[in-house]
């Protein structure tokens, strides 16, 4: 039991290699408390197979048949038997639970790194994206003031085409004018 024990322990912190600092010493905490708590359990289920050994040698040598003696004997290892059977179960479904938890902490966490790159490639776009902006603004507001420009010209020129039409009809053509 303790080198399933020992060979649980191996494989989490084997696993809790992958995780970040932060997630590290939490789960550093976590089995610290686990493992605490699993020493605790191992050292009161010991007690509780001495006090049961004990008071079955003490029934035993009172009991005055030996068929007592052999049920007695016969419960005590079916019972020891399940009891370790019990703590290994549990402490396998203890491993199998912080495995599936570091597994998903560890997706989680992958996908929190893409989605920051994701976004830090967005910002870098948009930052470019905006001076473009900005440029063909600028560019923009530059066509604008020209085609103003040209319409004035367009529009003097007209003006000065029909003024220089009119005067050389005026002074050319008899009968033309006004006098």
């Amino acid at each position: 039991m303790c080198s399933s024990l020992s060979a649980a322990l191996n494989d989490f912190t084997n696993v809790q290699m992958t995780c970040s600092l932060n997630e590290r010493k939490q789960f550093e905490s976590t089995l610290n408390l686990l493992t605490s708590e699993v020493n605790k359990a191992l050292t009161i289920a010991a007690k509780r197979i001495e006090n049961k050994t004990y008071e079955q040698e003490r029934t035993s040598l009172f009991a005055s048949s030996s068929s007592a003696r052999n049920r007695t004997n016969k419960f005590s290892s079916k019972k020891k038997v399940s009891n370790k059977r019990n703590v290994a179960d549990s402490l396998t479904r203890t491993k199998r639970q912080m495995e599936q938890e570091l597994s998903r902490v560890n997706d989680i966490a992958m996908a929190i790194e893409q989605d920051a790159s994701s976004l830090h490639f967005i910002s870098e776009e948009q930052k470019g994206l905006k001076s473009i902006m900005q440029n063909a603004r600028g560019v923009l507001r530059q066509l604008s003031t020209q085609d103003m420009q040209e319409k004035a010209m367009i529009a003097v020129a007209t003006l000065w085409f029909f003024s220089v039409a009119l005067y050389c009809c005026w002074t050319r053509l008899p009968g033309f004018g006004l006098w």
